[in-house]
């Protein structure tokens, strides 16, 4: 049976989960808001009388040793276990990161497991989050009669901060090529960087180093790092950010996933990625830019601001652990937004860190196999990864570290355009949303709660299909909200399709795959400033048609919206011109060289496609039991080879792509919904923009009778 805390949780809509990080463990449960008092309680038992007995403790063993056997043949857990493998053998964080059966299953385990529960939990390494509707003062009664009986310090109880006393990577394991041989097919780099904490006032707390230079380094605008290697067609993401921190340290990554020519291109692909952290490095030393330290303060102040909730212990187990980074208590909620500090010498600090002698650089490609076969790479000890390391040479760390040259199409970001000014809400200032608020004042609770769950309203029927329709033929439901309260909107526009459109075969549904990435593509530079400033969009291929998703703060996201509206019908013309072969290379003008480019962009996604198709038959076991699963219940389902057949078919150019898009949404069901800080007024004129922008005057109206449905089976018991 399972123990009282699972047992009690289960019976009243919770469920409690557990992981360990490189240096803390971290516990957490969620239960309905009424049984809190209870899951508390039980809850603390396992910290002051747990049992670990010895079929509780064979069960767990079992389960790591099962979790770390499905787990071999994941490229995410292998290239880890090969990070912490290539670090310092005399640092802990190059030991093994799970455990299995053979690291654990030795004779007194359970003693093992009690000795290191005295010692660690322990109430000065402990950090404890408890989030309910109750008061403060009750929470904190509960605490305090519940976990009264948590073991306190004693004379050997380890200190709060780890410290080790040797550095994670000596000079040795920096400087030099990691090359490894994934599972999958996949092509990647990594840029790993040592650099100093920033934990304390004084060491860059408030200066967040980090950030302002993995904004410069990973921003994906116009002049970016991103930009000029996506439009070559040699990658298909950027990264950069922090990657680990510890006590003692942290590491820094710039990471890339490549195409097929981007791997070919590798040695160009490097020289660009130093070209640009160069100059980001060069500008922190000798003009530090404060306008942009400014700009991430503003966006940082005001996504703090309005921040919506999460799930309660999602938010709770955050939080503990967010407890041991340093803040004071009043700044445990705000200190990872605070940009308060503008530091240059911290800055430079960490910038002069971005050099080759400091960078460990991780290069992973599945076309490393028959080399690794023939020269006998060595094989990493607990995952078998294939690798090998090479020093970078002479020539390299020289021109990598040699400063920026002047590459006319990289250059740093400009403002950003899309932060919001208007943070007013309409629910406040509209007339007559201020005359319902006031009456909803005047009514009872009950009649309050009826106002804030009243369904959406209709503002455009949608009836008719001419230029002089509102939004052209476009049905347009909004809801004002009054709940939340935060500047933000969302904009869901829905383009329904016939039983003859995108799932009407295999390629009909992979032209629409292919067409919803080339849209993310053709606003992927445009778009970059929009995220950072807190606005989300997405576009998805489904069964019932396609599906456009807008949000975020409300007095830009008419802006991105109108754009996003645009881009739909740009890369069906683009594509529509691609028709016969991409002309050659150093032939022509400019216009075919933006020919070549569209072609290459198109057959990038082709073949990334193609890869996570193979990439299929080595997935885990229970996601293709599931993927069949689904296939056996859903109707009319295509195969994911039958897809693979029509994106590897000659008939799949971008020029068929765009023939097959158009005829579907020649013929379309549009609805939209606006829900958030927009009155129906505003809702409305912001679909006849995306309608415009859409053509959809064009388009013929889809009967009610003949859109997709999407049907379920029922297996016979």
């Amino acid at each position: 049976a399972p123990p009282p805390r699972q047992e009690y949780l289960s019976a009243h809509g919770g469920f409690t989960n557990a992981f360990t990080a490189t240096e803390d463990t971290n516990v957490y449960f969620e239960v309905d808001a009424g049984a809190l008092r209870g899951a508390l309680e039980r809850f603390s038992h396992f910290f002051k009388t747990p049992l670990f007995s010895e079929g509780a403790t064979d069960r767990e063993l079992r389960a790591v040793d099962s979790e770390n056997t499905n787990n071999l043949q994941a490229d995410k857990w292998r290239l880890y276990q090969l990070e912490k493998a290539t670090a310092n053998p005399a640092h802990p964080y190059h030991k093994f990161s799970t455990g299995n059966l053979k690291t654990l299953g030795k004779p007194g385990l359970r003693e093992a497991l009690l000795a290191f529960h005295d010692r660690y939990y322990t109430t000065p390494l402990m950090k404890l989050v408890v989030t309910g509707r109750e008061d403060l003062d009750t929470l904190e009664r509960w605490v305090a009669e519940d976990f009264l009986g948590v073991k306190g310090g004693a004379a050997d109880t380890p200190p709060a901060k780890h410290l080790y006393g040797v550095p994670m990577h000596r000079p040795e394991d920096l400087g030099r090529r990691v090359l490894a041989v994934p599972v999958k097919e996949r092509r990647s780099i990594d840029l790993a960087f040592p650099v100093p904490l920033w934990d304390t006032p004084e060491a860059g707390r408030y200066a967040k180093p980090t950030n302002y230079l993995c904004h410069l380094i990973g921003h994906e605008g116009p002049g970016s790092l991103h930009a000029l290697l996506n439009k070559r067609g040699w990658i298909n993401g950027l990264t950069a950010g922090s990657a680990f921190r510890g006590d003692e340290g942290a590491v820094v990554k710039v990471g890339m996933s490549l195409t097929e020519s981007g791997m070919e291109h590798l040695e160009e692909v490097l020289d660009l990625v130093w070209e640009k952290i160069n100059m980001v490095r060069e500008m922190v030393a000798t003009a530090p830019q404060q306008w942009v330290f400014e700009e991430m303060a503003a966006m940082a102040s005001f996504q703090f601001r309005f921040r919506e909730q999460g799930d309660p212990s999602g938010f709770a187990s955050g939080l503990s652990g967010q407890l041991d980074n340093g803040y004071p208590p009043e700044e445990v909620f705000s200190g990872p937004s605070q940009f308060d500090d503008w530091r240059p010498d911290v800055l430079q600090k960490f910038a002069a860190a971005l050099t080759p002698a400091n960078c460990q650089l991780q290069v992973v490609s599945s076309s490393f196999r028959e080399q690794a076969a023939a020269e006998g790479w060595a094989e990493e000890h607990w995952y078998g990864t294939q690798h090998k390391l090479v020093p970078f040479t002479a020539e390299e760390a020289a021109r990598w570290g040699g400063g920026p040259r002047g590459h006319p199409e990289l250059a740093l970001p400009g403002p950003n355009d899309f932060i919001p000014r208007d943070f007013s809400l309409r629910c406040d200032t509209d007339a007559g949303a201020a005359a319902a608020a006031a009456a909803a004042a005047d009514a009872d609770a009950a009649e309050a709660e009826a106002e804030r769950e009243a369904p959406p309203t209709l503002v455009v029927a949608g009836a008719g299909r001419n230029a002089t329709d509102a939004a052209a033929g476009m049905e347009v439901w909004a809801k004002l909200d009054r709940t939340f309260r935060v500047p933000k909107a969302t904009l869901v526009l829905h383009l329904g399709c016939g039983q003859d459109g995108w799932y009407a075969s295999p390629w009909a549904m992979s032209a629409a795959r292919l067409y919803t990435k080339m849209l993310k593509e053709e606003l992927k530079e445009y778009a970059y400033d929009a995220r950072v400033a807190g606005l989300r969009w997405s576009v998805t291929a489904e069964p019932e048609g396609l599906q456009l998703l807008v949000s975020g703060y409300s007095d830009k996201l008419p802006v991105l919206a109108r754009r996003v509206a645009q881009a739909f019908r740009q890369v069906l013309d683009r594509c529509a011109a691609l028709e016969g072969p991409a002309p050659a290379e150093g032939e022509g003008g400019p216009e075919a060289a933006a020919r070549r480019k569209a072609r290459a962009q198109f057959e990038k996604h082709r073949q990334a496609m193609l890869k996570d198709y193979a990439n299929f038959e080595v997935e885990a076991s229970y996601q293709r039991a599931m993927y069949y699963a689904r296939l056996a219940l859903e109707q009319d389902a295509w195969h994911i080879s039958e897809y693979a057949a029509a994106v590897r078919s000659p008939r799949c150019t971008p020029a068929a792509v765009a023939r097959t898009a158009a005829a579907v949404l020649g013929r379309t069901q549009a609805r939209a919904f606006v829900h958030g800080n927009a009155g129906g007024a505003e809702a409305a004129a912001l679909a006849a923009e995306v309608a415009a922008a859409l053509r959809l005057e064009e388009a013929a109206p889809l009967p009610e009778g003949e859109a997709k449905e999407w049907r379920r089976g029922a297996l016979p018991a």
